[in-house]
């Protein structure tokens, strides 16, 4: 008998220990209370690797379970760990042809993703990884696939990149992948954090306390994550830079600011260079630096974003663009958005708040649920976090901020400093009245909590079916 954290269903391995010991006596007790049945094996609900942990698995001994089964995809192997067992898993709604593929072993390389996975897809995490791109790049599939897995490393000091990257290598096998930073020309060059802060006028600081005030906003109980964002000074940029650089990533995308003076030295190294960006005039621009692909994103997207709506930029972009491709981002979660991407003339899709909510994503389950729950009209559009336009679930931070007394938000990398408080002292308090994330407008569409695979399955599926609507089906 195989029993579950049953009565908060959060992830154990980010919990404190005492609390993950309590989650896991409780669900015993369910057990043996209602059923009558002593509950020998664990398993966790969802989750990756960074969802159970050395700790939790030993509390979980002494607990007295014998066999623990995390959300780690694949086939128990001779000499596993029993505390740290992989499962085989259908989820609600595949069919009997998905069991067998994963009993024989064809969708083993999903034990990738599920280690990775939960950092390739939303480099853009408020709490987490807050900007490492201007929208939130999914475009994460199977590393057996033609797509290119990309990987935001711009919250990460350039020691755990390296570390990422080397990781990385030893379990794709040599397929390509990338990594996402930010290049604002406009930050700071090598300011502190404290010199920075000592910058934000009094004024801003007063208002900021007042909502903390308001809404009983509690203080961080640790260093504020976004502190760590590469984009507040070009030092920390460079540095993070100069990682991908010395190891030679086949992949570089520039999410905020240009790259065109990277495109030299990560030529020279035989790596391609990607930039994103949310106007035509500056795709010509970096088109005619030499970029090798543009990811033309409209105003539908999460995160920093632009003005220009998805189905203008794109087919605008690729009338400029020649035989660069060009990925089309902004609002795209369903195959029947890949379906219209692809007949504006784009080679791809850039993907981000489709995958928030899904299983293997790391982002707190009060976020999961508000995503499933939330449509368009309940994302803001405002410079008010970060000082540049950004789309993000609305929170009583934008609120306050909409409103006409209030002081027009501080130029970047400031307002970010100043929101910075706010973010980290609501996601460690977990007050879902308070927490935001970065979210596009086809958030409407993220209606469940898929695993990642389904999610990808779907939408081709549905681009297909789109595409056999128009043409009818092949003969």
């Amino acid at each position: 008998t195989v029993g579950s954290h049953a009565h908060t269903h959060s992830s154990l391995g980010r919990m404190p220990l005492a609390q993950a010991r309590e989650e896991g006596a409780h669900s015993r007790e369910l057990l043996r209370s209602r059923l009558g049945i002593e509950a020998d094996s664990f398993a966790y609900p969802y989750g990756m690797k960074p969802d159970h942990s050395l700790e939790t698995a030993r509390a979980l001994r002494e607990l007295c379970y014998t066999s623990v089964f995390t959300a780690m995809h694949g086939a128990i192997q001779s000499g596993a760990d029993p505390y740290r067992l992989p499962r085989i898993k259908v989820e609600g709604g595949e069919g009997l042809m998905m069991f067998k593929l994963l009993c024989q072993g064809a969708l083993d390389v999903w034990r990738v993703f599920d280690e990775v996975g939960h950092r390739l897809q939303q480099p853009s995490q408020l709490h987490r990884q807050q900007g490492a791109t201007a929208q939130q790049p999914g475009a994460v599939l199977s590393q057996n696939s033609p797509e290119r897995c990309v990987l935001g490393e711009a919250m990460h000091p350039p020691d755990e990149i390296a570390a990422d990257i080397q990781w990385i290598r030893g379990r794709v096998d040599g397929k390509p992948f990338g990594i996402d930073l930010v290049l604002p020309a406009s930050s700071p060059t090598s300011e502190t954090i404290d010199d920075m802060i000592a910058k934000i006028p009094e004024s801003h600081q007063k208002f900021a306390d007042e909502i903390a005030s308001k809404y009983d906003v509690p203080a961080p109980k640790a260093a504020q994550d976004l502190h760590s964002w590469g984009g507040l000074n070009q030092k920390m940029a460079r540095d993070q830079l100069d990682v991908l650089l010395d190891e030679r990533v086949p992949l570089i995308a520039s999410g905020l600011g240009s790259p065109a003076f990277i495109l030299d030295a990560a030529h020279e190294r035989d790596m391609l260079v990607f930039g994103l960006i949310g106007k035509t005039r500056q795709a010509k621009r970096q088109l005619e630096a030499g970029v090798d692909g543009i990811i033309a994103q409209g105003y539908d997207a999460a995160g920093h974003t632009g003005a220009m709506g998805t189905f203008s930029i794109v087919p605008e972009v690729v009338s400029i663009a020649g035989d660069t491709p060009v990925i089309a981002a902004g609002g795209i979660t369903t195959g029947r958005h890949l379906a219209a991407a692809l007949c504006l003339g784009a080679s791809g899709v850039w993907t981000g708040t489709l995958w928030l909510a899904s299983r293997e994503s790391d982002i707190d389950m009060i976020i999961k649920e508000r995503l499933i729950e939330s449509t368009a009209d309940d994302t803001d559009y405002s410079t008010c976090i970060s000082g540049m336009t950004m789309r993000v679930l609305s929170c009583p931070w934008t609120k306050e901020w909409a409103k006409p007394d209030a002081p027009a938000p501080l130029r970047p990398p400031y307002q970010m400093l100043l929101s910075s408080s706010y973010i980290q002292g609501s996601n460690d308090a977990r007050r879902a009245d308070l927490m935001t994330e970065a979210a596009g407008q086809g958030v409407g569409f993220v209606t469940s909590m898929k695993p990642a695979r389904q999610i990808v399955f779907d939408v081709v599926e549905e681009a297909l079916d789109a595409f056999e609507s128009l043409t009818g089906a092949p003969e």
